[in-house]
């Protein structure tokens, strides 16, 4: 743009034709005219570009808002965990045989995803938790991961416990009830030993009946 003006100025008009100390008044009035139109050119190319900017800028915020009410809209995902009342309200919903020993201290009852039950109790001052679902063979359902250090086979009629376990660490039993198609296990975050998974184990399966 500037060079289009500067190209319009007549050259010849610049040319001097007075002598030598002459003053030239009209070779002056163009040179500040010349000035002129190009500082002007130049405030508008900047305005101009200021005006790009601010569009951008707007089209930026609608964006961010755009993103924020999606964002607003999304679905809440729903909570998998069920707290209920009692262990028969596991077993009526989820068609289990979870059963406690008579001197069991029952903390927590609760359904998970509609398909595992889920019961902390305590007994002679040691947590455990007891697990029931629906399987097609015998699963680890204990909910713990670790690499363990100890694994024991034990038959408890009439079923055989798999334990595993960290001496003195975390552990669990489960066995496999074939007649029902459900893997029932528990477990303990620290204490485990063989002989403290096989009693629990015991005394669990007993209350089963």
């Amino acid at each position: 743009m500037r060079n289009r003006y500067r190209e319009r100025i007549d050259t010849k008009a610049l040319r001097t034709d007075v002598g030598p100390g002459s003053w030239a008044p009209g070779k002056l009035f163009l040179l500040v005219m010349a000035v002129a139109l190009a500082a002007s050119m130049t405030l508008l190319l900047v305005g101009c570009g200021g005006g790009g900017g601010t569009g951008d800028s707007g089209s930026s915020s609608g964006s961010s808002s755009g993103s924020g009410t999606e964002a607003s809209g999304t679905t809440d995902i729903a909570n998998p965990i069920e707290v209920v009342d009692s262990v028969d309200d596991i077993n009526r919903q989820l068609g289990l045989n979870l059963q406690l020993p008579n001197d069991a201290t029952l903390t927590t009852c609760q359904v998970i995803s509609d398909s595992l039950g889920e019961v902390f109790f305590s007994l002679e001052g040691q947590a455990y938790v007891y697990r029931g679902e629906h399987t097609t063979t015998s699963e680890d359902i204990s909910g713990l991961y670790f690499d363990y250090t100890s694994v024991e086979e034990v038959a408890l009629d009439p079923y055989v416990c798999t334990m595993e376990f960290n001496e003195g660490g975390p552990g669990y039993s489960r066995w496999y009830d074939e007649a029902d198609g459900v893997t029932y296990s528990v477990s303990v975050e620290s204490g485990a030993s063989k002989d403290k998974l096989t009693d629990i184990s015991k005394l669990l399966i007993a209350s089963q009946g």
